[in-house]
């Protein structure tokens, strides 16, 4: 339940979403109006992006250590395997990456839009 002078505020998105709410209070002076802000995980989203990268480099490690036995050893290139998995943990821990990206850019569209001068966390 928000009281008056709280707020909550997320970005919604159907793509590209991002695990993080601005959360704070505001109170009105004679002069001005001050704002105190956090910016907080959404437990879900925030954690699944975290477990997710490390569930399936670990199902993907038990898979191919049982499944070694069928492989032939010598059709294995060992740069095109290096290259592989280069690209696949890329591919894996760039949400992390553009989940803090969003984030950053999550609170600067916040501070800009509302003309808030002075951030206090």
């Amino acid at each position: 339940m928000i009281n008056e002078g709280e707020f909550r505020i997320t970005r919604n998105s159907n793509y590209f979403s991002i695990p993080f709410l601005i959360e704070g209070n505001f109170s009105e002076n004679k002069y001005n109006t001050d704002v105190n802000y956090q910016v907080k995980p959404i437990a879900f989203g925030y954690y699944w992006l975290r477990i997710f990268p490390a569930l399936i480099n670990f199902v993907l490690i038990i898979s191919f250590i049982i499944n070694d036995k069928q492989l032939e050893i010598d059709s294995f290139n060992p740069y095109k395997i290096i290259v592989a998995i280069l690209l696949f943990e890329i591919f894996i821990f760039a949400p992390l990456f553009f989940s803090e990206l969003g984030k950053r850019r999550f609170e600067t569209k916040f501070l800009e839009e509302l003309k808030i001068l002075n951030k206090n966390n």
